[in-house]
């Protein structure tokens, strides 16, 4: 019964980021995992809690991807500088990799027919579905910039530093035409990874001279 719900689970993920939500039919799912249609009743209550789950389900991936062996204290103020400097370019790198290997590519498509949709509920689900790594990032930011959490300068910044690693389908093209190459090498990702860093921390230095 477990193996029927991840099945439903993988497949819905598939067809939600190909098709959108209101592209896709709960019979198409259902037939491309083998499953019956009763079954997404029984496990997700209909269409719109298998798609509920299914955010869910990949947002969990990706926070557990970018969290993986990182041990934070509860307040992330005991942190010191250069611990806190590491966290975060822990989770820029393990952002970047995810980009590089398209491991959150379903997710970014779900988000954009969401935008398409024009479904404000379910781009607010999925905004929460990430706000758990979404609130370390905060909080390791505010910690090294000495702006509040929740302002508006903060929320700004987070967003451009997070919006580095943001790595589309069409930006790999681009690139890879560019420079002539068939696919991204690891020589380039390290590239990519240490001038997203230099930038970040240009940024984070220059808030720490102002609260000097």
């Amino acid at each position: 019964m477990k193996d029927t719900r991840e099945k439903l689970l993988k497949t819905a993920a598939k067809l939600f980021a190909q098709k959108g939500y209101t592209g896709t039919s709960v019979r198409d799912i259902v037939q491309r995992a083998g499953a019956n249609l009763s079954a997404v009743q029984y496990y997700f209550g209909g269409k719109n809690g298998l798609y509920l789950a299914t955010v869910a389900y990949l947002t969990g991936q990706i926070r557990a991807e970018m969290m993986k062996e990182m041990v934070l204290p509860q307040e992330i103020s005991a942190l010191s500088r250069e611990q806190a400097l590491d966290s975060l370019k822990q989770m820029i790198n393990r952002f970047l990799d995810m980009s590089f290997s398209r491991k959150n590519i379903l997710l970014e498509r779900i988000f954009t027919y969401a935008e398409l949709e024009d479904s404000r509920t379910f781009r607010e689900t999925l905004l929460n579905q990430t706000s758990r790594f979404r609130d370390t990032w905060y909080g390791l930011v505010s910690h090294l910039t000495g702006l509040k959490v929740g302002s508006a300068e903060l929320i700004l910044l987070c967003h451009t530093i997070f919006s580095q690693g943001h790595q589309s389908d069409f930006m790999r093209f681009a690139v890879c035409h560019q420079l002539k190459l068939k696919k991204y090498t690891p020589q380039l990702c390290d590239q990519i990874k240490e001038l997203v860093w230099n930038n970040t921390r240009a940024i984070l230095d220059l808030y720490n001279k102002e609260k000097k």
